[in-house]
């Protein structure tokens, strides 16, 4: 599944100012020890930084933040979530574009990582961004659920996220369309429903509420790939058969949220501007 491109126009997709912030904050106090300018470790540091700071709308992170106020928490509390799941992402990213990947050459608006760094030490800055990742969520505010935070997160982005979806798409040749969406809900939406399920974890005080937003995640997490290929025309569906299945799924996400009501307005903002941007130039990779 080929990723090659991003757009230059950038997306109505609100980044939360104070988690940017703190983003930057936290890689600050990651590169604290920071190596000698033209040691080979440097030139880690810029590797993982070249993904990790271009372009992007950081939509998981806007995810985990509008589902923790929706749960009527402060934004802040999920900050370190949100970043890990960032980090984690961007280092995806990195391995994804390798030439034994999908060999991209464009990401986030620039040359991809291995095309500036080489295939070596962008395949290290990939694998120390997942590493980095998991030290983010040794925080104060998952101390009382820190195994189920650490299996949650683990659940997500390894075999039975992330790096099975990914597997599944480098060896499907010929998949059917229930196999391609199989692919869809690990490699792409494993991530997206990590994003809402941590908060959930933390804060949601009813099944209901539980439901509702997993679902909705659910029926995102494959809307976000679908609409992800329909801007970039690279088809997995028959062009048509995609458009259907976005609009569905949107549908269907929208539904997923009715039990809340007011409360999940902004999900719902973002539900269709996942659907709006499949035929537009808005950039929330």
């Amino acid at each position: 599944m080929k990723k090659t491109s991003s757009s230059k126009k950038e997306s109505s997709l609100k980044i939360n100012p104070e988690f940017e912030k703190y983003f930057k904050n936290q890689l600050t106090k990651l590169f604290k020890s920071s190596p000698l300018k033209n040691s080979t470790q440097n030139l880690l540091k810029q590797s993982m930084l070249y993904t990790l700071l271009a372009p992007s709308s950081h939509f998981r992170a806007v995810l985990s933040i509008e589902t923790t106020k929706c749960l009527k928490q402060e934004a802040k509390k999920i900050f370190p979530w949100a970043m890990a799941i960032e980090m984690f992402h961007s280092g995806s990213l990195i391995l994804d574009d390798l030439p034994a990947m999908d060999n991209g050459k464009k990401r986030r608006t620039k040359k991809c990582n291995h095309l500036v760094f080489g295939e070596d030490l962008s395949l290290l800055a990939g694998s120390c961004l997942f590493i980095e990742a998991f030290s983010l969520l040794n925080q104060e505010v998952f101390k009382k659920k820190q195994s189920q935070i650490l299996e949650l997160f683990i659940s997500k982005v390894g075999f039975q996220g992330v790096m099975g979806g990914q597997a599944l798409d480098l060896r499907l040749k010929k998949p059917t369309n229930s196999e391609i969406l199989k692919m869809i809900q690990l490699k792409t939406g494993s991530l997206i429903e990590a994003s809402v399920a941590a908060p959930l974890l933390l804060w949601a005080k009813n099944q209901k509420t539980k439901t509702a937003l997993t679902n909705f995640a659910k029926s995102l997490g494959m809307a976000y790939q679908i609409s992800d290929d329909l801007q970039d025309k690279d088809f997995l569906f028959k062009k048509e058969e995609a458009k259907k299945q976005l609009r569905d799924l949107t549908k269907k996400s929208l539904k997923s949220l009715e039990p809340l009501k007011e409360k999940a307005d902004s999900l719902k903002k973002l539900c269709l501007l996942n659907e709006e941007r499949s035929s537009k130039n808005l950039t929330t990779k």
